[in-house]
């Protein structure tokens, strides 16, 4: 399933599109706009989801090849993992990695949320 994520502009909420309709999605009275992926004018050697596979189940997910900062102004605040029949999500507090079981469900793309440099997507 392809993961669509949208953002307001102003209150910079960030919702996840789960159902396909040809209606926009709204915020704070304004469009929300979806953010590019993997923006060029960033490094992404900082915010490219690095996935190893554990084993059948698992997938350890690392922000960066140089762990990202978690400070309070410049964090990751989640990772999704998009799969074949829907996807998982993590909540990221104190470090920019973690472990995710996806079952017998085909992990197919991992994103990680920057608060400053937006959406990063890895294709697996």
């Amino acid at each position: 399933m392809e993961a669509k994520f949208f953002k307001c502009r102003i209150s910079e909420q960030v919702a996840l599109r789960l159902i396909e309709k040809p209606i926009p999605l709204m915020c704070c009275g304004e469009w929300m706009i979806e953010p590019e992926n993997n923006d060029p004018r960033f490094d992404a050697k900082k915010h490219l989801p690095v996935v190893t596979r554990l084993d059948d189940c698992r997938l350890r997910i690392e922000v960066g090849e140089a762990p990202h900062p978690m400070l309070p102004e410049h964090h990751i605040d989640f990772i999704y993992v998009a799969t074949e029949h829907g996807g998982r999500f993590v909540y990221l507090t104190d470090k920019p990695s973690t472990e995710i079981c996806c079952g017998d469900d085909r992990p197919i793309a991992v994103y990680a949320y920057c608060n400053l440099h937006g959406m990063w997507k890895t294709d697996l």
